[in-house]
């Protein structure tokens, strides 16, 4: 723990002070008093429609992937390739929600989680842009879900920052290439314990909120696959907005299920 503070610096404090925001942001959205915000139970047809969701998801994504491989680069293509015959193990990994009862119950959450939606006073995090994630009807954004999701996205987003900022200092030449194997270790390294210090600090001031699992094997399960439904989502942005992105999500996709 002290290397990796030595090594990153203050912003590991920056990633346990949002863990803390973000557990007290679900706190308020699950107040009890108002009809509107009022926790659910999840129950078994809810896990299986947010599977249901997840897979045909994935499945349509996967279908325009195929549709556009003759527009990626030839490196792009052999990666969208190797995510395509993990469809199984795909799939797979996403049916993992309906394999264990989940104990916590569903709120409102932010729904559209991540580092452009958090604004750093240079004290404190103020939380911005609720309406959720515009792509999506309202009818949808509305719907109850395990804040769990947000967290996930959150995850996905400092993953982003690693996987960006190591393209940018590539690209300004600032990074030798025979130093990029090296970065890129780095970034990993980076990348998880900054998620891991947000993740037990989010844990340590939600865990005993009825919209936290009780146990730590439904967290894990709730999400991983709240992580892949990201990935997959963000597959589909990349596709039809920044193909020159696209190896993003696909090592993402191919990270989470491999791992």
């Amino acid at each position: 723990t002290e290397l990796a503070y030595e090594l990153i610096g203050l912003y590991l404090g920056s990633a346990e002070l949002l863990g803390q925001r973000t557990a007290d942001i679900h706190k308020a959205l699950s107040n009890s008093e108002n009809p509107d915000f009022a926790p659910e139970p999840f129950t078994s047809f809810y896990q299986r429609s947010i599977y249901q969701y997840k897979r045909n998801l994935a499945g349509q994504v996967l279908l325009d992937l195929k549709k556009q491989m003759s527009q990626l680069s030839a490196e792009d293509r052999q990666l969208a390739q190797t995510v395509i015959n993990r469809k199984e193990q795909l799939m797979k990994r996403l049916a993992s929600v309906l394999d264990l009862k989940i104990s916590a119950m569903r709120t409102r959450c932010h729904g559209d989680y991540h580092l452009e939606n958090v604004l750093y006073t240079g004290k404190d995090f103020a939380i911005v842009n609720f309406e959720g994630e515009p792509q999506r009807p309202l009818s949808e954004r509305r719907m109850k879900r395990s804040p769990l999701r947000d967290v996930a996205a959150m995850l996905q987003s400092f993953y982003y920052a690693a996987v960006i900022g190591l393209r940018e200092e590539i690209k300004n030449g600032t990074i030798r290439p025979e130093n990029v194997m090296l970065m890129e270790q780095w970034g990993q390294y980076w990348y998880s314990w900054v998620s891991a210090t947000f993740l037990k600090s989010y844990l340590a001031h939600s865990g005993s909120e009825a919209f936290v699992p009780k146990t730590e094997e439904e967290t894990q399960t709730l999400l991983d696959a709240y992580m892949l439904e990201k990935a997959v989502y963000e597959l589909s942005y990349e596709l039809n907005n920044r193909p020159q992105w696209v190896e993003i999500p696909l090592s993402r996709i191919l990270q989470l299920v491999e791992g």
